[in-house]
């Protein structure tokens, strides 16, 4: 009769070991993934952006292309405890000449350009934890006029209503996810009579189970010319 009590008693711990294991599999981040559906330009990094810039004089008296502005949120949240949180009406950024308040002063604008990216947190049992399909959108080419210029010698490549929305979320029981967005840079990669707007978007990435807590970046640079560049170290 001991012996049995002894063997269900190890047997009892065994199954109590080997459950929290299972859990510790089933609630710890063992790998992230991020895909783009987009082809992305050579990756690019902020000492190369420096270098990009080539200053020339005399785009215009009144309003100095060469400095470029973010107008609009600098900053705001995407994803709170895992639900789509951002208000596409208001939750964006633009990249403007100095002086100008609004996108609508600006012309030839195109767009929307799109990029979508998927992020996958999976456990150690192999199973998706975290699953969320991002897109980046704004309009870019925008061009500016000044002192009455005909369209056609009109100058620039601007951005407006850049932002990042959350088009699919699916987090697991247990899992906590929250999203952020900045916009900490924004500046001339071009000259003062050929001015080329470049803002970098930082998506920031939390994500919180009972055993792991893991914090990422996702850095990309968002050219007036449409093309997308991602952020290397």
């Amino acid at each position: 009769m001991k012996m049995i009590l002894i063997l269900i008693l190890t047997l009892s711990f065994n199954q109590i070991e080997y459950s929290n294991a299972t859990d510790q599999k089933a609630d710890a981040i063992s790998s992230v993934s991020v895909r783009h559906f987009d082809t992305l330009s050579p990756p690019v990094s902020l000492s190369d952006i420096s270098s990009f810039q080539d200053v020339e004089v005399g785009f215009s008296p009144a309003v100095d292309p060469i400095t470029i502005i973010a107008i609009g949120q600098l900053a705001w949240e995407i994803i709170q405890e895992g639900k789509p949180t951002v208000n596409v009406k208001t939750d964006m950024a633009s990249a403007l000449p100095s002086q100008v308040a609004d996108w609508t002063e600006l012309d030839g604008w195109k767009g929307p350009l799109s990029h979508r990216m998927e992020v996958v947190y999976k456990n150690f049992l192999g199973n998706d934890g975290v699953k969320m399909i991002l897109n980046l959108r704004g309009f870019f080419d925008g061009k500016f006029s000044s002192n009455g210029q005909p369209k056609d010698q009109q100058r620039g490549g601007f951005l407006a209503g850049v932002t990042v929305i959350p088009e699919f979320v699916d987090v697991k029981w247990g899992w906590d996810l929250n999203a952020h967005v900045s916009i900490p840079t924004v500046v001339n990669i071009g000259t003062s009579k050929r001015p080329l707007a470049a803002m970098l978007v930082e998506v920031r990435l939390n994500v919180k189970t009972l055993f792991s807590d893991k914090t990422q970046t996702l850095s990309l640079l968002v050219l007036g010319d449409g093309t997308i560049r991602e952020l290397k170290p």
